[in-house]
């Protein structure tokens, strides 16, 4: 629960939190039903019991045994049962099992981080179907405005047609667009029906368990527009694979210890209460015992050498794999920043373009509906304002699918501690 609220948070902080079905309504749900990220959760519950067993270590431990036996020397036998309680007590074993204990800690530690990649990886897949789903919806309007531009492009050319002022290729023409036009509504249906059944997946609930997007891209877009210039290499180390490449970095210093234990001393003590007797029905002597073993390791064949060499190359490799990991995330976040900088331009360039196009498109019908122009140089205008009222959905969309990419890079929208 503790997860879920606090996750909540920070995607209603990172998301705008305007409307019933907006963005946090879908993350939400996914946070509720996913099931990689269910699985996540019970990873981290198995690190946290993991923990817990790695203390066992350092207490006594208790048993009872119970033993029966028959001697026979010469021809004369005897009985003997034992009765026991036995303590074992580890003083110390070089140290390997702080180490464990260590690597148990980490363990937890690590186990968060990967529920913070899945939490980032879950939200980038829902915010993608989102924004897909916002472009399809608004898709659909837009081009059923379109038809009825079509339709009455149509009225009017057939008008001309009939006065004999217009060819009749150039009707056909007209009319085979507005078949186009409405056939590409009939596409975009299809579109919201196919995202729409991505979102529900990507969030583990069939299409008939989630409500229809709201919201629309340039809100979205107006909201994130600052973000594009925001720089993060500050993020760079507190990204989730940086963390994990640092904890396996520190679990395996934690092994080389462990693996250097073995040539040390170790410690134990060991003790025992009890009764004998010839039956257990007649256990009439009293036993104790007080054992303290010290144990001096001085060869078993190389195999701790070799185990410790083994650990220190595995340290050593991870403070490669460290490096690299750093490397390689400064070049990802470089290239999804620079395009998502990229795509934002765009969405500016494109919005002027529209409003270009529209003024061409209304100075263009004029002239056309007054004989000034020709039904050519009129259509190409006017189909090429339909083009970048097409392109300006299109960038509004990448711009903002650039977002959840460098977003999930970064592993936003997931909790920070």
């Amino acid at each position: 629960m503790k997860i879920r609220l606090f996750t909540t948070f920070i995607l209603c902080t990172l998301s705008p939190c305007l409307l019933a079905n907006d963005l946090s309504y879908f993350l939400n749900l996914g946070i509720e039903n996913s099931p990689s990220l269910l699985i996540k959760k019970k990873e981290l519950e198995q690190s946290e019991n993991n923990l817990k067993g790695s203390y066992s270590e350092l207490l006594p431990s208790l048993d009872v045994k119970l033993s029966e036996s028959k001697t026979k020397v010469d021809s004369i036998t005897s009985d003997q049962s034992d009765a026991k309680l036995n303590m074992n007590v580890n003083l110390y074993n070089g140290g390997a099992d702080n180490g464990k204990i260590s690597i148990a800690k980490i363990g937890i530690k690590k186990s968060k981080e990967n529920l913070r990649r899945e939490i980032a990886d879950m939200a980038y897949s829902i915010k993608q179907e989102y924004f897909n789903t916002l472009y399809a919806t608004e898709l659909k309007s837009l081009l059923e405005t379109i038809v009825v531009r079509r339709k009455q492009q149509l009225d009017f050319i057939n008008m001309l047609f009939e006065g004999g002022r217009e060819d009749k290729g150039n009707y056909l023409q007209a009319k085979v667009k507005l078949k186009q036009a409405s056939l590409e509504v009939t596409q975009s249906e299809r579109l919201i029906r196919t995202s729409m059944k991505k979102l529900a997946s990507n969030i583990g609930l069939s299409t008939n368990e989630i409500k229809s997007p709201t919201g629309s891209l340039l809100q979205y877009s107006n909201l994130y527009k600052d973000y594009s210039i925001k720089s993060f290499e500050s993020e760079i180390e507190k990204v989730p694979e940086i963390l994990i490449a640092n904890y396996d970095l520190e679990i395996a210093k934690n092994n080389t210890s462990i693996a250097n234990a073995a040539f040390r001393p170790s410690l134990d003590l060991n003790s025992s209460v009890g009764r004998n007797g010839e039956t257990f029905n007649q256990l009439d002597t009293n036993t104790a015992s007080v054992d303290l073993t010290l144990t001096i390791p001085l060869f078993d064949g190389g195999r701790d050498t070799y185990n410790s060499k083994i650990a220190k190359l595995e340290k050593i490799n991870k403070e490669y794999w460290l490096r690299k990991e750093k490397i390689d995330l400064v070049t990802e976040i470089t290239e999804t920043r620079n395009l998502f900088q990229d795509s934002f331009e765009n969405v500016s360039l494109q919005q002027e373009l529209l409003e270009a196009s529209k003024i061409r498109a209304k100075v263009a019908t004029g002239k056309y509906t007054s004989g000034l122009m020709d039904y050519t140089t009129w259509d190409l205008i006017q189909t090429e304002l339909i083009t970048n009222e097409k392109n300006m959905l299109d960038a509004l969309k990448q711009a903002l699918l650039k977002k959840t990419e460098l977003d999930k890079t970064l592993g936003f929208g997931v909790i920070h501690e």
